[in-house]
């Protein structure tokens, strides 16, 4: 079977107009800083060992094999709650089952690359998603351009927010990842193992995500609520449909909710949209209609994810051909989503 459309970040539009500035982001990792907001802070009793480690130059996935190594835990029994850029110094949380292991000196795993901060315990394992969100502080340099520009691109997403574009981090290496899964859903001797089949479809799944977003931006609808609207309620995973009415439209304008778009896959409890809002995704989901179909066979569940996303406690400072940026996001967005709309790499 031939490939159907694929769809790349370098594709997607711009909310606000593309850049008119250009700059150098992560020459080094101190000019990207990311520290989680954490879900919920550990009881200080329990099997599991939670521990703060700021990590630097390191992925996550390294850092769960040097768990693994020290402790001699499977890695099934380590968890965190999201992943988190290679480049960059990050700050996340990790769990590490102990259950009828001996206490271990943790500081003993330190070295130039790994700091602990902070332990404790939880009686239950740190799971995905378990996250209010990150913040960042950023320092982009050589920008050249109209730096007006950028100071007014600033002050529309500090007010705005930006499109919840999924990042081209989420694609793979080169964004091979949506072509990858192509061959595993249609080629028999293609075989994955069962961490790289995750990856690969949530890459589908997030490109027909991006896809709808990016046509919602090309309508100009994509900070509306339209009617038969999916709606989610800001900083959560609660999602609720009704009548647009004054004060729908005004908590949109306070980003206090967005519209969403699809997660495809099988029905589920998840609601989906109907009115205009359906009219527009189902004729997307038409183009996309084979990967669809492979998401439903491979027995995902059609889930939602909102349209946009606030930047909160933004504050930034344009020195020379510097800039740098501090801001928050909710657990699932990108900062280089953001930068994307400031500045061209």
């Amino acid at each position: 079977m031939n490939l159907p459309p694929v769809l790349q970040v370098s594709d997607l539009p711009y909310a606000f107009g593309k850049p008119l500035v250009s700059g150098q982001i992560k020459q080094r990792p101190s000019d990207f800083i990311v520290e989680e907001i954490p879900g919920f802070e550990p009881d200080g009793h329990g099997d599991h060992v939670y521990l703060t480690i700021q990590k630097t130059g390191l992925t996550t996935i390294a850092i769960v094999d040097a768990l693994k190594r020290f402790t001699g835990v499977h890695a099934r029994e380590i968890g965190f709650a999201g992943m988190k850029d290679k480049q960059a110094i990050t700050t996340q949380a990790f769990s590490v089952n102990m259950a009828g292991k001996e206490e271990q000196n943790w500081q003993k795993l330190e070295n130039e690359q790994i700091k602990i901060l902070s332990v404790s315990r939880h009686p239950r394992k740190l799971k995905r998603g378990v996250l209010k969100g990150n913040r960042f502080r950023l320092r982009v340099t050589d920008i050249k351009g109209d730096v007006q520009s950028l100071q007014q691109s600033l002050e529309q997403v500090a007010q705005n927010g930006v499109p919840n574009f999924f990042g081209e981090q989420r694609f793979g290496r080169d964004e091979g990842n949506p072509e990858r899964a192509w061959r595993m859903f249609t080629q028999s001797g293609f075989k994955v193992k069962r961490e790289e089949r995750s990856l690969l479809l949530s890459s589908v799944r997030s490109m027909i995500f991006n896809a709808l977003l990016a046509k919602r931006i090309e309508l100009n609808n994509w900070q509306s609520l339209l009617e038969g609207e999916v709606i989610n309620l800001d900083g959560t995973a609660r999602h609720f449909a009704e009548a647009i009415d004054d004060v729908l439209v005004s908590r949109a304008s306070e980003m206090d909710v967005h519209a969403t778009g699809p997660l495809p896959g099988q029905s589920s409890r998840a609601l989906e949209p109907a009115g205009e809002a359906g009219d527009i995704e189902q004729q997307l989901i038409q183009t996309y209609q084979p990967w669809v179909d492979q998401l439903v066979n491979q027995g995902l569940e059609h889930a939602r994810r909102p349209l946009r996303v606030a930047v909160r406690d933004m504050q930034w400072q344009i020195v020379d051909d510097v800039l740098e940026l501090s801001f928050s996001l909710t657990a699932g967005a990108y900062a280089t989503v953001v930068l994307r709309e400031l500045v061209t790499f």
